[in-house]
């Protein structure tokens, strides 16, 4: 399988094309794919004043000290994502997502079924979503994910190849393969979530519909429901777009199921860019814009060919 080097970076991951999920569906061998973009990596670095003490803590299993930490990362992040998209919540039960994120984390590989992406932006190279290459963040962002590479048994993917998928049209590829498999396809996500049902022509569908903050209110709720799904169907697909801390929790208590699951988060919006109104927001560039990124993933994947056969010889 191919590798690229995480962004500015010499950390090297795992970078499939998106026949290697198609295999999988088509042989019928569940995973559940999820991803670790800087958000997490921020609250992580911001939340401790010595990136030695994560380390410690991280190698002792004290995940409760972590999340503590990361409590204190948030206020130190200009961005406050836990307060922005926790505000409602106990922040009992927001530690204690979190305590399974870095339990997922420091598992990885243990379970065959978790595959996890890492990126130091957003999936998106340096193309989009990361700082100066010398901007201590930036810098921090790496030390704090080479802690938990060289920690964890596994080999990282590349967060941001679902994104790549959709840019160059091959994510249709993989809904046609869950149809002919007689798939349940589950999204759980906001409610422009119900508009993929049409565009990927899903044959059988399904939207757990969530509010845009405080869905780990109800995150229980949701797994029991995708649990009593599988139950009428053999086959089931979770699609989730619910923030790092949940999708890991979402994985964890899935992992010991025959459920796939493919944390999407925003990967897909680039398809719904021209419906307004949704909530949907400007994350995506507008179509107008897509030549650039079609640009960017030729390029990054070629450089991903030449990478990997110079590593392999």
């Amino acid at each position: 399988m191919n590798k690229i080097r995480l962004e500015y970076s010499k950390t090297d991951v795992l970078f499939p094309r998106i026949d290697f999920f198609i295999d999988n569906i088509r042989n019928n061998k569940p995973f559940h794919f999820i991803r670790i973009n800087h958000g997490i990596l921020d609250l992580i670095f911001l939340g401790h004043d010595n990136i030695s003490n994560f380390e410690k803590s991280f190698q002792n299993e004290n995940f409760k000290n972590i999340s503590n930490r990361m409590f204190i990362g948030d206020k130190r992040d200009k961005n406050t994502p836990i307060k922005k998209f926790h505000k409602d919540s106990n922040s009992d039960d927001v530690k204690s997502k979190m305590e399974i994120l870095l339990k997922v984390l420091k598992e990885y590989g243990i379970s065959d079924k978790i595959q996890i992406g890492v990126s130091l932006g957003i999936g998106l190279n340096t193309l989009h979503g990361v700082l100066d290459k010398n901007h201590p963040l930036q810098i921090g962002r790496d030390e704090t994910i080479n802690i938990i590479n060289k920690n964890t048994n596994s080999q990282f993917y590349y967060s941001g190849i679902l994104k790549h998928y959709t840019i160059k049209k091959e994510i249709f590829k993989l809904f046609e393969e869950l149809n002919s498999n007689k798939f349940k396809v589950v999204f759980v996500g906001m409610n422009y979530m119900k508009f993929f049902e049409d565009i990927f022509k899903i044959d059988n569908f399904h939207h757990i519909n969530i509010p845009w903050t405080g869905a780990i209110n109800n995150i229980d709720e949701y797994i029991d429901e995708i649990k009593e799904i599988r139950k009428t169907n053999e086959k089931v697909m979770v699609m989730h777009c619910t923030g790092h801390i949940l999708s890991s929790y979402i994985a964890h208590e899935l992992k010991d199921t025959d459920i796939f699951g493919l944390d999407i988060g925003r990967s897909f919006d680039l398809l719904v860019s021209h419906i307004k109104n949704e909530g949907i927001g400007s994350y995506w560039p507008t179509k107008e814009k897509l030549d650039k990124y079609i640009e960017y993933v030729d390029t990054v994947r070629h450089h991903s060919d030449l990478y990997t056969n110079s590593i392999n010889n």
